[in-house]
């Protein structure tokens, strides 16, 4: 089950189905930011990413969603402030196996 977008909703109108992978990006962008009041200090959140990423597994556990979806959707989390550098050459570009998913799709 994917999610569904009309042709009128996409960017590109040939496009009208979202693969079911995309339900997890959006569970991601709803919570990436649901750490941030528990380190709220002095107007900065330091350490959202990861408690925000243990807080969504939490939730995402308790909602049934598959062992695959809760540890994608809790890396996405903790990973949301990586900075890429474009002076990367693709061999300094982080590729570990948790991102395989990513590099294959």
């Amino acid at each position: 089950m994917g999610l569904r977008v009309e042709a009128g909703d996409a960017p590109d109108a040939s496009v009208t189905r979202v693969p079911d992978t995309s339900e997890w990006l959006v569970l991601a962008a709803l919570l990436h930011d649901i750490g941030k009041p528990a380190t709220a200090a002095d107007g900065h959140f330091i350490g959202h990413a990861e408690v925000g990423a243990r807080m969504a597994a939490d939730v995402l556990q308790r909602l049934r969603w598959s062992a695959a979806a809760v540890a994608t959707v809790a890396l996405l989390i903790r990973e949301h402030m990586f900075q890429f550098r474009p002076a990367w050459t693709d061999a300094a570009a982080p590729r570990d196996s948790s991102w395989k998913w990513l590099w294959t799709a």
